[in-house]
């Protein structure tokens, strides 16, 4: 006897899959050395018949994406629930691959990632709005942010929201390159492994930065 046709399941894996869809598109027109590389990895992995490589679990959790995309265009796929396996440290989002699990491993890793790109295209919406609202307070609020400056210091973002509050723009300053910041980071995001992420070592004596490694 045929199982009976679940609407609201297929619509819930629609929106899954069109999820993971739509931000693999997001990641190629923006980082397409990122995704060529990894695609490049992947069709290596596809021709050996190892456990997921190390050369792609070295990337770390920036890949996931990637994996889930791989999911999307076939839930199926073991190879692709190896990998996110290898790489999810998240509880939250860490399935039952076993075979006691009675549900698709990839069915499920979709729909934990769907709800996951929801959480978060919904937190980056509220930290877009928070900002906006400090900004449509103006100068009225300075003291306040000083307050909030001196207590808590540390990132840049105190001077930069009252610079532009007080002039209506950014700093823009010399003595930090914040076009090099972003070049750095670009490349460890499409071209390094998850270890070698930027990192700045700081003095113990006075607390302040010293370099980057």
């Amino acid at each position: 006897m045929e199982e009976p046709f679940d609407a609201t399941e297929m619509e819930a894996e629609a929106r899954a899959d069109f999820s993971a869809f739509k931000l693999y598109l997001n990641l190629a027109e923006g980082f397409p050395d990122f995704v060529r590389d990894f695609g490049t990895k992947w069709e290596e992995w596809q021709r050996t018949i190892s456990a997921a490589p190390d050369v792609l679990t070295a990337l770390g959790p920036k890949i996931i994406p990637l994996v889930v995309y791989k999911l999307a265009l076939d839930c199926d796929d073991a190879r692709a629930v190896r990998l996110y396996t290898a790489l999810q440290k998240d509880p939250d989002l860490i399935v039952d691959t076993s075979s006691a699990n009675p549900k698709s491993p990839g069915k499920e890793i979709l729909a934990k990632n769907f709800h996951r790109n929801r959480d978060v295209r919904n937190a980056i919406a509220d930290w877009d709005e928070h900002c906006q609202r400090l900004l449509d307070y103006g100068a009225n609020i300075v003291a306040h942010i000083m307050v909030e400056y001196k207590k808590k210091g540390g990132p840049l973002f105190w001077y930069e929201l009252l610079h532009k509050i007080m002039w209506g723009h950014q700093t823009d300053l010399e003595t930090i390159s914040f076009p090099m910041q972003y070049a750095m980071w670009l490349e460890w995001f499409e071209k390094k492994n998850h270890g070698q992420a930027p990192h700045y070592r700081r003095k113990e004596s006075s607390g302040g930065v010293c370099g980057c490694e």
